[in-house]
């Protein structure tokens, strides 16, 4: 009876708008950028994907979450490939659903020189199919040294078969992304115009309440699921959890749900997993920036923690906390000095640590 329930939000003028910038030649790449559980994965593999075929791509797609460390085998299983399917990649990436996002197993096991293989299968595609469109999930996993000789590999590509092959990249870390595409010596600078994909609105709110009644017979109060929504900081992901909750629950009120909600999900649990491992001048450091914003190296920061700690604290001894904090993707740097948070949630939850600006948990 539920069976047919659509629980997918087709954002269909964004996967037009792309497809058009891509098809008319305006650009041959282009880099969709939202933070995690924002809907990326699902708007490539839902509205993007078909979209394309109809204008005539032979569309290919993978993510780099599959292997980070050789994420060139991830890219040769994927134009090894003779046709991928649709639902395959579907399932390869997540269980069919709402708002997946990329996170699975590569098909095989590394190349032993895969950059001279990739040139070999590539010009086979180029050789069957006038039209590419290579959609490549979760990029900012290239940003690191390691990867510049397969980053330069993907440009050589798209220069040299420029008329052919269009790029969709999509990423979730700023930093990753301006490492990417901004630094001046990196083999991809200037290889995409960044989209930001933009925050759901009342409508997208509208389509999953309605989703939730087909499947309940329960209705939920509009008025309160938007400011629920709103209070998830727009995370499509978050709030479709929230209702699969309601679902089991049997709960009918939506702020009830969601106090309940907040305390007892998976990503309540991973953010005090991640605080609890923290050291005490990592936290201090993060409750400053959720309450300030700026100035973690400035004197009035420094002589805080040292107030804190009990002991002189050092630039060097709060550098170390930041690579750390940086590393674990809890925060990042869009210029030298400057941090803040990779998800607004877990500023949410830092800042119900503090008090007043101080560490109070």
């Amino acid at each position: 009876m539920t069976s047919n329930i659509q629980w997918h939000y087709p954002r269909l003028d964004t996967a037009e708008s792309i497809i058009r910038l891509l098809s008319t030649g305006a650009l041959q790449a282009i880099t969709i950028f939202a933070p995690r559980n924002y809907g990326k994965t699902e708007l490539v593999l839902e509205d993007i994907w078909p979209m394309a075929e109809q204008e005539g791509y032979f569309v290919l797609y993978s993510s780099f979450w599959l292997n980070k460390a050789k994420p060139e085998s991830v890219f040769l299983d994927m134009i090894r490939e003779p046709k991928q399917r649709l639902d395959f990649v579907k399932t390869r990436v997540g269980l069919p659903g709402n708002f997946v996002e990329a996170q699975a197993q590569p098909l095989s096991e590394p190349s032993d020189n895969p950059l001279s293989e990739i040139a070999k299968e590539f010009k086979k595609l180029i050789n069957k199919h006038d039209r590419i469109l290579l959609m490549l999930d979760e990029v900012q996993t290239l940003a690191k040294d390691e990867h510049v000789d397969f980053i330069a590999c993907i440009r050589t590509l798209m220069n040299t078969h420029r008329e052919q092959v269009q790029v969709v990249f999509t990423g979730s870390s700023r930093e990753g992304l301006i490492k990417l595409f901004k630094k001046h010596k990196a083999p991809l600078f200037n290889a995409a115009h960044q989209y930001d994909l933009p925050n759901l609105d009342a409508s997208f709110v509208q389509h999953q309440i309605s989703a939730f009644q087909q499947a309940s017979g329960r209705n939920i109060n509009l008025a309160a699921a938007i400011r629920v929504f709103v209070r998830q900081n727009f995370v499509p992901a978050h709030f479709h959890d929230l209702l699969i909750s309601m679902l089991i629950s049997g709960e009918g009120d939506i702020e009830k749900a969601y106090s309940v909600y907040r305390e007892n999900s998976m990503l309540s649990q991973a953010y005090i997993g991640a605080w609890t491992e923290l050291s005490a001048l990592a936290r201090m450091a993060l409750v400053w920036l959720a309450n300030h914003g700026e100035g973690l190296y400035q004197e009035q920061a420094i002589q805080y923690f040292s107030e804190q700690m009990g002991i002189p604290v050092t630039t060097g001894m709060l550098q170390h906390q930041i690579d750390l904090l940086k590393e674990n993707s809890i925060i990042e740097s869009l210029s030298r000095g400057q941090y803040s948070f990779t998800e607004e949630g877990m500023r949410d939850f830092v800042l119900e640590q503090s008090q007043d600006g101080l560490l109070v948990k």
